[in-house]
């Protein structure tokens, strides 16, 4: 899921999605408690946001 989150993320270009506003989609999209979960994992998602993306050539 962590992938597909980041996916959807590097692929939201025009314009740029930053986390935190694709997490504040999610929770007034009522995905609170998934928005919540990928939260607690910003840290690491950011980290590997970077690096899938970079893997994909974005």
């Amino acid at each position: 899921m962590i992938a597909a989150v980041w996916t959807q993320q590097a692929q939201l270009k025009s314009p740029p999605v930053g986390v935190e506003e694709l997490l504040g989609t999610l929770h007034r999209q009522d995905l609170a408690v998934t928005a919540a979960r990928l939260r607690a994992e910003a840290d690491r998602l950011g980290t590997l946001s970077r690096g899938f993306a970079s893997c994909l050539g974005w």
